[in-house]
This record gives C-alpha cells, sequence and structure tokens, in this order.
C-alpha cells in the first residue's frame, strides 16, 4: 500500500512539472496585476511573520516550514530578472536560509535524545537513572506477550555542534550486559544505531 502511495505522489509530482513546464510565459504575465504582487508580498510577509512568532512560543516544526517557505516565496518575488547575477543570488539566499532552518531545528537539550527514544517504543525513559525496555515476543504457540524490563541507565551524554547534535546512553541489562544506543541529530531528524557488547 505503501509503495502505491509513493507512486502515486511521484504521478502527481511528474504531472505537476510538466503542466508548469508547457504554459506560455507571454499569456500568463497577461493576467498578472502589480497591485495583487503587491497583495501577495504583503501576505508572505504577515505569513513569515506569524508563523515564525508562532513556532518561537510552540516549537511545533509546522510553522518553522510554513515561515521557511513564505520567506523563499518573498525572496523569488522580489529578486528581479535584471539584478545583477539573479540567477545566482536566488539560490544562494535560499540555501542560507535552508541551512538556518537546519540549525534552528537541531536539538539544544540534553535531554532531547532521551525523549526520542521513549517516543520510538522499545525503550521509555521516564527517570534520569533507569529505563523500561518493552517487547513482545513470541511463543511456540504463536502468542505475543508483552514484556516490561527495568534497565539501569550506566551513562548518558548529549552534545550540541551548532549544524548537528549528537547523544548517547549505555544501559545496563540482565548479568550485567551492556546495551549502548548512539544518535545524530542531522536538521531535526535522528539517526539510532545500537551496540551490545559484553559485560
Amino acid at each position: 500500500m505503501l509503495f502505491f502511495k509513493y507512486l502515486f505522489m511521484v504521478g502527481v509530482l511528474c504531472f505537476t512539472i510538466i503542466r508548469t513546464l508547457i504554459k506560455d510565459p507571454e499569456k500568463e504575465t497577461e493576467d498578472y496585476d502589480p497591485k495583487k504582487l503587491l497583495s501577495l508580498s504583503h501576505f508572505l510577509s504577515l505569513s513569515f511573520f506569524n508563523s515564525s512568532v508562532a513556532w518561537i512560543i510552540f516549537k511545533v516544526d509546522s510553522f518553522l516550514w510554513l515561515a521557511f517557505f513564505s520567506v523563499v516565496c518573498k525572496i523569488i518575488l522580489l529578486a528581479s530578472d535584471k539584478t545583477k547575477n539573479a540567477w545566482l543570488v536566488k539560490p544562494v539566499v535560499i540555501c542560507i536560509c535552508l541551512i538556518f532552518v537546519f540549525i534552528l531545528r537541531v536539538p539544544k537539550e540534553s535531554d532531547s535524545f532521551i525523549n526520542y527514544l521513549s517516543s520510538k517504543g522499545t525503550y521509555h525513559c521516564p527517570l534520569r537513572y533507569e529505563c523500561v525496555k518493552i517487547t513482545t515476543p513470541v511463543n511456540k504457540k504463536d502468542e505475543i506477550h508483552t514484556k516490561a524490563e527495568i534497565i539501569p541507565i550506566d551513562d548518558s551524554s548529549f552534545n550540541w555542534y551548532v549544524l548537528f547534535s549528537k547523544g548517547a546512553i549505555r544501559l545496563k541489562g540482565k548479568e550485567g550486559k551492556i546495551v549502548e544506543i548512539k544518535g545524530t541529530n542531522i536538521a531535526g531528524w535522528w539517526i539510532v544505531t545500537e551496540e551490545k557488547g559484553p559485560s
């Protein structure tokens, strides 16, 4: 089912790109009114400002992306083709804005990595000194049983490097077996690896 969703999305994307490219620019310019473009510019400024403030207050990523797209549209609208090196200015400014958004999305709080692990289902770490590991093993009769195991936290660390963050947590399981979970956050997305070592 997921494959068909991706296939449908690719089809829609291809259709919109082709439809945009076959339009006649001269006929389109006749429909545009400078007053309407000015209203659009004001709307984009309003959208950028309010979305930015909403993101600062509520820390919801949707507001940050809305602010980013608003400022990108504003740059495309204001940067005239008559501007010197306009073909280079637009992409450079947009890339700078994108890097700025990526930096804002990188978590700075030390608990962000543990909170991410807790949201993924296997490990829940409500306290700083222990986690609960939840597994659903299947027995010989094909019956699923939920199993909860309390595992103490041996050590944890978190470092913020502006463009990315790194987090790690070391758990001490049964018979002293060590499980180390490491994560790297790039632009707000975590890449997590789990390593099991001897006691």
